[in-house]
């Protein structure tokens, strides 16, 4: 949920249900777990708007509250990220976006290195589509780069449709998600 406090500032909560089956080696097991990650706290600060090449900047800063997650998303340590995020307007159906930042804890207290690069493009007024490069840098493990492609679809000017699936190109990270989504403007 965000909430625009001023024009330039919006406060966040929200968190993630998950369900995922784990691998070892490649083999799939039987264990399937389920629940809510942790309770994810932010703020979203308006730098500039888009001028020209001047891309639109904003900065994104979360903390995540692991002791109000599932068991099975529990972490050991209270993470924090943080990302400048930039976006160009291509032409009137398309838009280039992309963050930079750093995130620390959750499961480890390394930090690392975040970067999204997303294409969005507009098929009709009310239909879209985007495919997003996304990953991590850790300072001392290997690097996990994602991808991910989807459509969103807007109902009303309230109410948007979300889906989503991708992969990791970085072996032995991730095989395959599929996510579904929902967002209200409020008051409806």
């Amino acid at each position: 949920m965000r909430y625009g406090l001023l024009d330039n500032l919006e406060l966040r909560i929200g968190f993630d249900f998950i369900e995922q089956s784990r691998k070892t080696n490649g083999n799939k097991l039987n264990n399937i777990t389920s629940g809510f990650s942790p309770l994810l706290l932010g703020i979203k600060i308006g730098i500039t708007e888009e001028k020209g090449l001047l891309p639109e900047i904003g900065f994104l800063g979360h903390t995540n509250l692991p002791f109000l997650a599932s068991t099975d998303y529990k972490t050991e340590n209270t993470g924090v990220d943080f990302r400048f995020s930039f976006a160009h307007t291509l032409n009137e159906k398309s838009s280039l976006s992309y963050n930079l930042g750093m995130a620390l804890g959750d499961d480890s207290l390394e930090a690392s290195y975040v970067y999204t690069l997303v294409y969005g493009y507009s098929i009709t007024d009310n239909l879209g589509t985007f495919i997003e490069i996304y990953g991590d840098l850790p300072e001392n493990s290997s690097p996990q780069h994602k991808w991910d492609a989807g459509f969103t679809y807007l109902i009303n000017d309230n109410i948007q449709l979300d889906i989503s699936g991708g992969t990791g190109i970085t072996e032995n990270i991730q095989d395959f998600f599929l996510s579904a989504g929902i967002s209200f403007r409020l008051p409806i």
